[in-house]
């Protein structure tokens, strides 16, 4: 690693105008070398597990502690349609093996039909503070990438950027879960800004962060806002409570968003909603903990996932079309796979992927979905590193070094390179 490490140091050298850009070039040749190499080595690994009989499974630890808040009990209507099967469509033969993802963590967003901007964990060795963040960008709906930057800051193995942006300009970017970037230049210069995590919708920023105290599980929630367009966010009127770690902020609208809390753990999760910019909050709980996504028009979508097991998890899909008061139950997806994460488009419309299991889509509301790219994701291989959908029919996949990209719901899905 000796030879990445002084790459890595030259890369960061060149950003900050210290180095020639041919030791930025060598930085990205680099990467491709270490795809390749890591690929090698997973599928020794891939075998050897074989062998033996070796089951992976996701992460996960024993539940936090922390006082039930009170909050308004749901109502779940259940669906009385039959599970759904999964149609096949043809997915492309990978250009080569592609491993379980080991570089980093990546982020992907739209910001528009063919605009696609993400950032990617390079170089990654396991170490804290490994990790180079690059930002790429795409106009052709991923066909073809350049390299823009890099955050200021490197990033943990395994810590998983965010991005969000409302047009393309004007970016926020979090790492590791401690910093928080902003990028009013479409990607090119950062400015560094205090945040958690974070959300873009109706051209406002909306930013949390978390004071710790008052427990080693929980924390007190803070929630910014502000112009997508500037750097000033001011605070909103404080949830008053403190809550379980795990939590997840969404901003539906201007005026609307989400605090999602404990979706990590088996209890005591739930959600805290603003109708009126942060001026007031309502608690309220969940059917079940999960992923979980609203769309503007009020839906929420939540898919619940329980224990995981040789490829195996047993899922639960929701619907509420109220904000979350109300929740409807629909058939309940296959059980191959695990189930991650769930990126919905209207009340009828959403995609989902997860570790260990292809890509899927429904387009009624849960009741059908439509299976692809089974020949990539699956048991064997693992799920997209990074995936994001503009609409029902395009869509984009990043798996280390290769982008899968659709355009007619993922019938037929494109195969490119980011740079090398």
């Amino acid at each position: 690693m000796g030879e990445l490490d002084r790459r890595l140091s030259e890369l960061r050298e060149a950003l900050a105008g210290q180095a020639p850009t041919g030791d930025f070039t060598a930085v990205l040749r680099r990467r491709r070398q270490l795809v390749v190499r890591r690929t090698v080595l997973t599928g020794t690994v891939a075998a050897l597990a074989a062998l033996v009989g070796v089951a992976v499974a996701s992460p996960g630890g024993g539940p936090d502690v922390l006082t039930p808040i009170p909050a308004q009990s749901p109502t779940v209507t259940p669906s009385p349609s039959p599970s759904p099967t999964a149609s096949a469509n043809p997915s492309p033969a990978p250009a080569r093996p592609l491993p379980f993802p080991l570089e980093g963590g990546a982020a992907i967003r739209f910001a528009g039909r063919s605009t696609v901007i993400g950032i990617f964990d390079a170089g990654c060795t396991g170490a804290p503070g490994s990790c180079t963040p690059l930002v790429e960008r795409s106009d052709d709906g991923g066909a073809t990438w350049r390299v823009l930057s890099s955050l200021p800051q490197p990033s943990d193995s395994g810590g998983g950027p965010q991005l969000q942006t409302a047009n393309g300009t004007d970016l926020w970017a979090t790492t590791d879960g401690r910093h928080g970037y902003v990028s009013h230049d479409g990607g090119r210069s950062w400015t560094t800004v205090p945040a958690l995590g974070g959300s873009v919708a109706g051209g406002e920023a909306w930013a949390l962060t978390c004071s710790i105290p008052p427990g080693p599980n929980s924390c007190r929630p803070r929630v910014l806002r502000g112009p997508a367009s500037g750097d000033t966010l001011t605070a909103t009127t404080p949830p008053a409570t403190s809550l379980v770690l795990g939590m997840q902020f969404v901003a539906a609208s201007a005026s609307t968003a989400y605090l999602f809390y404990g979706m990590m753990r088996a209890s005591g999760f739930g959600y805290l909603l603003t109708t009126d910019a942060g001026r007031t909050w309502s608690r309220h709980s969940l059917p079940c903990s999960g992923s979980i996504d609203p769309t503007p028009d009020g839906t929420l979508w939540l898919l619940c996932a329980f224990e995981p097991g040789a490829g195996n998890q047993q899922k639960q899909l929701y619907r509420s079309t109220d904000s979350g008061r109300t929740w409807h139950s629909e058939p309940p997806p296959e059980t191959s796979g695990y189930a991650s994460n769930l990126v919905s488009i209207d009340a009828t419309t959403a995609w989902r992927f997860g570790g260990r299991a292809p890509i899927y889509r429904t387009t009624d509301g849960g009741q059908t979905w439509q299976v692809s790219l089974t020949s990539v994701f699956n048991t064997g291989t693992g799920g997209p590193a990074a995936f994001a959908a503009w609409d029902a029919n395009t869509a984009v996949a990043v798996f280390l070094d290769a982008v899968y990209r659709t355009s007619d719901g993922g019938r037929s899905w494109q195969l490119s390179h980011l740079p090398t």
